[in-house]
């Protein structure tokens, strides 16, 4: 009776083992390639230092036997600077390099001899190759440069999901993607799963009922919204999937702060589905969204801070006529 109790259990705690790592997305980003001369011979031990020029942080590797080289769990987002070093070779910098989420960024280095008379450094990459790691399937990324860029009314993830030529928009927070109910999409933040658990928000996220994003547009540095991944760390949904990646802090303080209001004055009048006339003005409500973001190091090393705060009010008077 003992020995099936201790079974029963070891069962249980592996499901749930099981369950729990099946559900996360990805958070990172990686870069990879070779490092040769004049694009023949490899240079194994070459030394490669990538530096994330915001923070500071900083990624090092060494190319094996056949100089290649492979940096993972970076993060998204840059700019980066690429510093490549061989015994009896010129010295190789890199700059200005992002990288995506989920992204496996090709970058093949050719170094120039100290004797030789080369007048540049080639950067090449590799193509229409059998195996590509930057094949991932219909996806679209929206990096922090659209974020800031692109309108938005509501400031949620809706207004950024529209990209996507799979997706629809029904109604103002409604996301359908390749026609499936918005409850089959799946939305992770940071790599953890944000749906709604009860399945009773329109736009599938916690919190949703209340008609906010569950976590601030400013706090977000990137989005991907992906459609039919190759990557077997995304799963666990039939229309989409939606993670975003929030802001990380920076050795140079920086923020931002915004307020946005509507009320009836700037809403239209009232939607007629049977014809455009015997339309009226809305009832009176007032909606206000104030937000603050602040990002420093408490140090100039790898170590920063963001913070982010955001308050809505609402207030409505005379729902119904």
């Amino acid at each position: 009776m003992k020995k099936n109790l201790h079974l029963f259990l070891i069962i249980c705690f592996m499901s749930v083992f099981m369950v729990k790592g099946h559900a996360q997305g990805n958070t990172t980003a990686s870069i990879l390639g070779k490092v040769s001369e004049k694009g023949d011979e490899s240079l194994p031990g070459a030394t490669i230092i990538v530096t994330h020029e915001p923070s500071g942080t900083r990624y090092t590797a060494t190319t094996d036997e056949k100089g290649a080289y492979r940096i993972s769990n970076m993060r998204v987002g840059g700019p980066y600077i690429l510093d490549v070093t061989y015994v009896g070779y010129k010295p190789f910098k890199g700059q200005n390099i992002y990288l995506q989420l989920g992204d496996s960024r090709l970058i093949n280095i050719d170094l120039e001899s100290e004797v030789s008379a080369l007048e540049e450094v080639v950067l090449t990459g590799t193509k229409d190759a059998d195996f590509n790691s930057k094949k991932t399937g219909a996806q679209t990324i929206i990096d922090s440069k659209r974020i800031q860029n692109l309108p938005t009314l509501s400031r949620n993830i809706t207004d950024f999901a529209r990209l996507t030529p799979q997706a629809q928009l029904r109604g103002d927070d409604v996301i359908s993607i390749s026609g499936q109910n918005n409850r089959f999409n799946a939305i992770y933040i940071d790599g953890a799963v944000n749906n709604d658990v009860f399945g009773l928000a329109t736009n599938g996220t916690n919190g949703g009922q209340t008609g906010v994003s569950p976590i601030s547009v400013d706090a977000i540095e990137q989005f991907q919204v992906q459609v039919a991944p190759f990557d077997v760390k995304i799963s666990g949904f039939a229309g989409g999937s939606i993670s975003a990646i929030t802001r990380s802090g920076t050795n140079n303080f920086e923020g931002s702060a915004y307020y946005l209001n509507r009320n009836q004055n700037l809403a239209g009048m009232t939607p007629n589905a049977i014809s455009s006339t015997n339309r009226s003005k809305l009832a009176e409500f007032d909606a206000t969204t104030i937000g603050v973001r602040a990002a420093g190091a408490i140090k100039k090393t790898n170590c920063s801070i963001l913070l982010i705060t955001n308050v809505k009010t609402m207030k409505r008077h005379n729902l119904l006529r």
